[in-house]
């Protein structure tokens, strides 16, 4: 069976980056499928530093535990070396990384780089309060190759505390709209 496999992981942080009194976190880990190689016929699996969201303490613990525990029970996710995740166990791993985080860009010898896109269908209307959120970001419009329809692609860095605290606000409008956490990390 096909199972993803969770090699490295972390939560970031920002020192300066605080919503309501709140400090934010990132949780990134790097990951990929069991059974996808790289092309070079070494042998090595995929894996890629990738994320969810920004947001509280518990926002980030209620999130790992809907995605990360519940694909443990199905099977769906393991930690490399483990043959079966135990769900419980992967919890308290994240809630110990969301009680001692890493500054962004400080992760073990190696830097860990992080930035979100926000993403929504070309020619959309978005409302006022989130134009205002977006409109000091660079945009372009993409189309992926696996997608149908253009976007239009706001590029949001974590390097400053200001856009932690947007990331935020923008993740609390809902699900109409697309986030996608982008990470770098070292080889693992």
């Amino acid at each position: 069976m096909s199972h993803y496999i969770v090699y490295d992981s972390a939560v970031l942080t920002h020192p300066e980056a605080v919503l309501d009194g709140k400090p934010l976190f990132l949780p990134v880990w790097c990951g990929g499928d069991n059974n996808v190689y790289e092309g070079s016929g070494s042998g090595r699996r995929v894996r890629k530093w990738t994320g969810y969201w920004v947001g509280t303490f518990d926002q980030v613990l209620i999130e790992m535990i809907d995605t990360h525990a519940a694909a443990a029970c199905g099977g769906g996710l393991r930690r490399v070396k483990e043959r079966d995740t135990d769900p419980a166990a992967l919890i308290r791993s994240w809630r110990r990384k969301l009680q001692k985080p890493l500054v962004v860009y400080e992760y073990g010898r190696h830097s860990v780089w992080a930035s979100l896109k926000f993403c929504v269908p070309v020619g959309s209307t978005l409302p006022d309060s989130v134009m205002a959120l977006l409109e000091r970001f660079p945009c372009r419009n993409e189309k992926q190759w696996y997608e149908e329809v253009e976007q239009t692609v706001w590029q949001i860095g974590l390097d400053e505390p200001e856009n932690w605290i947007v990331a935020a606000q923008l993740r609390a409008l809902g699900e109409q709209y697309q986030l996608r956490v982008e990470a770098r990390g070292p080889r693992v």
